[in-house]
């Protein structure tokens, strides 16, 4: 039976030998983003297109140069936007967490919040490259973004597997925010519904120009109906029910919240300054996201009560 003491953090959990292949397993994964993210800011080659009627009968123009080659300029121009972001924020987000796990692995020692805070940056990771490993068009980046997708995949099981979800209510105090997280989550599955449905029905009823953007279905499209709005109304119902898996999904979401909003804005400036078009009211709601997620982070950090764990045989 896991046991549970209300004493101080400093007097930790023993970890067990496989943390260490999973924290060096981990360090693989952001060293990958790292690089992927770095190469498509800084070798996305020169802004030289050429124009191509894909045989869907779309028009437009695609990049001729760089790690991006045979990609739409529009889509390039959004990719360039998210790995600046991977770059500048979440990388080094998950190099701070990471550091932080280790120092409690040294010390054998867990903290539950660097755990789920890691996961929710691998989620981040996997949606990114597989979206990225599904949509561009096959180039040298292409092996390193299918290792980036299956190794956080990999890595967020790792991290959670030992997790007992039962007991996730007992750590947290009563100033958990279960209502934010209810909202926001609601949020982000409605607005992405409202944003695609109507996207897709106008593709289906073949009106494609400036949708597919070479492609022959709608990669993106797929991933947010079919992933990221089905969790985010289970994370609403499971938080608003106070289940235990909702106090998990509501970091996975908050992170992902951030970093995504983060990216989303980056995307929209990026693709402002490329092509002279803002878009102003998905700017101002993936900023109201990213703002409002990053809010209920520290709500929930604060709300940890610095309960460690006791671990049995099958928890190690």
């Amino acid at each position: 039976m896991l046991l549970i003491e209300r004493v101080s953090l400093s007097k930790g959990v023993p970890l067990n030998q496989s943390s260490r292949a999973l924290s060096i397993f981990l360090l693989c994964i952001g060293i990958g983003a790292g690089i992927a993210a770095g190469a498509g800011v800084f070798f996305r080659g020169e802004p030289i297109t050429r124009p191509f009627v894909s045989v869907r009968g779309e028009a437009y123009e695609y990049r001729d140069s760089g790690v991006y080659r045979y990609t739409a300029e529009r889509v390039v121009a959004e990719g360039v936007g998210w790995d600046v972001v991977t770059l500048g924020l979440a990388v080094p987000a998950f190099f701070i967490v990471w550091g932080r796990f280790q120092a409690f692995r040294r010390k054998q020692e867990v903290d539950l919040r660097i755990q789920v805070l890691l996961a929710g940056i691998l989620c981040y990771f996997l949606y990114q490259y597989l979206e990225y490993a599904m949509y561009w068009p096959l180039g040298p980046l292409f092996p390193l973004h299918v290792f980036l997708f299956s190794a956080s995949l990999a890595g967020i099981i790792g991290l959670l597997k030992d997790i007992r979800l039962e007991q996730l209510p007992e750590v947290f105090a009563d100033t958990f925010p279960l209502k934010g997280i209810t909202f926001l989550s609601v949020f982000v599955g409605l607005v992405l519904l409202l944003m695609w449905v109507p996207f897709v029905m106008e593709a289906l009823q073949g009106k494609i120009e400036g949708k597919l953007y070479g492609s022959t279905t709608l990669v993106i499209q797929a991933l947010d109906l079919g992933l990221i709005v089905p969790l985010a109304f289970w994370t609403a119902f499971s938080t608003w029910r106070r289940k235990a898996v909702g106090y998990l999904l509501s970091f996975v979401l908050g992170v992902k919240g951030v970093l995504m909003g983060a990216a989303l804005c980056a995307m929209i400036v990026n693709v402002w300054i490329t092509t002279d078009k803002l878009e102003a009211i998905p700017l101002v709601l993936f900023g109201i996201v990213m703002v409002e997620s990053a809010y209920l982070i520290w709500r929930m950090f604060r709300s940890y009560s610095a309960v460690p764990f006791s671990r049995n045989s099958n928890l190690r």
